[in-house]
């Protein structure tokens, strides 16, 4: 069947006698269904939920008087409780339970610490010095490059123990900040019945081992406080005294964001800042060197892993090594952390 292409306005007959009967006055009407009685009773619903309800009542009421159920007795013999392997791993388990809260109690409980006597406080300062930080009678505390110790007398088995320490730099030398040290999952703490093993193993841990080790990278001959720059070198270093020391920290946790590292003697991209600001204040044109260096210098490096070293003071002659007034202070920073 094929159609006529008509153009866009073009008219078109329509047939009239072709349309459909069927109008808006049109309606349909449906006969009515005559129900029968017959129909109309075997649509009602069944009586027999009314005849299960009775029922159920009365069981109800036969249960509440009737209660025939046994409980074990806890005091009879054939309780599975009281005899048997059941009665071994209660008494176990219980056993077990009362000997972890004896545990936990301990725990709770603080440290008991012995305290040195007077000759031992005396070897301790002898054979260490200024790496000694505090000292009191029951507790002595050690500083040694990065890591420390804490010496003491444990007095729950009556030994000489030394914990390796690790400070929060850099150290505040009137109330130091550490924690202990862990190497997997324990902490490095020894031990000992006798004074000597014990002096003997703080030697050990100095120079051997995890705390033993310690790579420096170079260390701080100078600061610039103005600009906030450590000013480093990997030959050579400066001993601070006290009150410069004490002024770097301060300043140091003031600034800690802003603190940068350069090396002495080394030219970096700020110093050929500087002299490209100087040389467009006497309006001379930069140089074709100074635009090489421009992308081959470095900035000066972030301020990290810091540590502070306590040293002797050629100057003090007395013992009391306790006191950080009478030291001198090396600063270094390490390859890593």
């Amino acid at each position: 069947m094929s159609y006529k292409k008509r153009l866009k306005n073009e008219e078109v007959d329509i047939d009239i006698s072709k349309r459909p009967n069927l109008s808006l006055d049109s309606t349909v009407t449906i006969e009515n269904i005559n129900i029968t009685s017959e129909v109309t009773e075997n649509l009602e619903p069944p009586k027999i939920f009314e005849e299960n309800s009775a029922d159920q009542n009365s069981v109800d009421n036969n249960c509440e008087q009737e209660d025939n159920t046994i409980y074990p007795d806890k005091k009879s013999f054939n309780n599975i409780y009281n005899r048997g392997w059941a009665l071994e791993s209660l008494k176990a388990a219980k056993a077990d339970f009362n000997r972890n809260k004896a545990k936990i109690n301990i725990t709770k409980e603080p440290k008991i610490f012995l305290k040195f006597t007077d000759k031992q406080i005396k070897t301790i300062f002898h054979e260490f010095k200024e790496k000694v930080i505090s000292a009191t009678p029951k507790l002595v505390i050690l500083k040694d490059r990065k890591f420390g110790y804490e010496l003491f007398i444990d007095g729950s088995n009556n030994r000489f123990w030394v914990n390796a320490l690790e400070f929060q730099e850099p150290i505040n030398l009137k109330s130091p900040k550490y924690k202990h040290v862990w190497q997997g999952n324990s902490f490095i703490g020894y031990g000992f019945v006798e004074f000597e093993d014990f002096i003997n193993k703080v030697h050990n841990l100095m120079s051997k081992g995890k705390t033993g080790v310690n790579l420096f990278r170079d260390y701080v001959v100078d600061v610039n406080f103005d600009r906030n720059r450590f000013i480093s070198s990997n030959h050579d270093f400066k001993l601070f005294t006290y009150e410069e020391y004490v002024k770097i920290e301060k300043w140091y946790v003031k600034n800690k964001i802003n603190i940068m590292i350069k090396i002495a003697g080394q030219k970096d991209i700020e110093d050929l800042n500087d002299e490209i600001k100087m040389q467009n204040k006497d309006k001379s044109k930069t140089t074709a060197l100074q635009v090489i260096q421009a992308k081959l210098l470095l900035p000066p490096r972030r301020c990290r892993f810091l540590v502070v070293m306590p040293c002797l003071n050629p100057k003090y002659k007395g013992k009391n090594f306790a006191n950080p007034e009478n030291k001198l202070y090396k600063i270094g920073f390490l390859f890593n952390d």
